[in-house]
């Protein structure tokens, strides 16, 4: 008997996440905006056919080399016992993803594509409406009353308060994105830079057009919703890139109780700590 043999499993797909993912926007979109219940039936059906596609007319598979010996010597179970699930790595079937992006790494990412996202909208409120604080007082406008009645010319000026609650909103924004972003990137395996730098400006797009005139009415009258998914299009891009190629930590979910809760030290952190 060879000692290595070749098995056939089924292949993993994230398709069924993107099918659920449209067919709850579809479902949003009949309580607030027709485009959201747009975007989930674009999301849905992509899905669905993507999950098609990976079991017809063929399912996907991947070859998997496992060492027959140690399966046979695992597998051996003295008389009237029971074998149990082992705890610990490879002992139980674990759950996808077995590495991902630490906070940290998510709020540096989300900081860093908010900087790209502003620069960006200030530059177009010097450009197309020769002043720098066009799009920042809009932005103030989501927690400034006086903002949010305030004419265009009141727009166009200086606002040392409106400067202070536009960088707090945004600055807040961008982290709480960034993290979304460190959290879902790990769960595509493939193409998950197009996921982030495409699929979240569309959605974010689609949402904020839904809802920004509750939010927001000075912005929703004033924005420029081309310019407003290009900024969405640059926070994603830079942020998605930055996190897509940061260093991965693995989860503790194959680990005992007992570390996982901090009772006990993995044995790699105490061997280095001796040292």
């Amino acid at each position: 008997m060879a000692k290595h043999q070749q098995i056939e499993l089924p292949a993993p797909t994230y398709w069924p996440m993107v099918a659920a993912l449209g067919l709850t926007l579809l479902l949003a979109g009949l309580l607030t905006h027709w485009l959201i219940s747009l975007v989930g039936f674009i999301l849905s059906a992509s899905g669905g056919i993507g999950w098609f596609r990976d079991v017809f007319p063929h399912a996907r598979h991947e070859i998997l080399e496992v060492d027959v010996e140690q399966a046979a010597i695992k597998n051996l179970t003295a008389q009237h016992s029971v074998a149990n699930l082992n705890i610990g790595k490879a002992g139980h079937r674990i759950r996808y993803p077995e590495h991902v992006h630490p906070m940290t790494t998510g709020i540096k990412g989300g900081l860093l594509g908010g900087v790209v996202m502003a620069v960006m909208a200030v530059l177009y409120g010097y450009f197309f409406k020769n002043s720098l604080w066009w799009t920042v007082n809009l932005l103030a406008a989501i927690a400034l009353p006086s903002m949010q009645n305030a004419s265009a010319e009141t727009l166009l000026q200086f606002s040392a308060l409106g400067l202070f609650i536009a960088i707090i909103v945004h600055f807040f924004t961008s982290c709480f994105v960034g993290l979304l972003l460190a959290a879902v990137l790990p769960m595509f395996p493939r193409y998950a830079f197009i996921w982030a730098g495409l699929l979240s400006p569309a959605i974010w797009s689609a949402l904020f057009f839904a809802t920004l005139h509750f939010i927001n009415p000075a912005m929703s009258d004033y924005i420029n919703w081309t310019w407003f998914f290009i900024c969405q299009l640059g926070f994603a891009l830079v942020a998605g890139y930055y996190i897509k190629t940061s260093v991965k930590i693995e989860t503790l979910q194959t680990y005992p109780l007992a570390i996982r809760a901090g009772l006990e030290r993995l044995k790699h952190r105490e061997d280095s700590s001796d040292e």
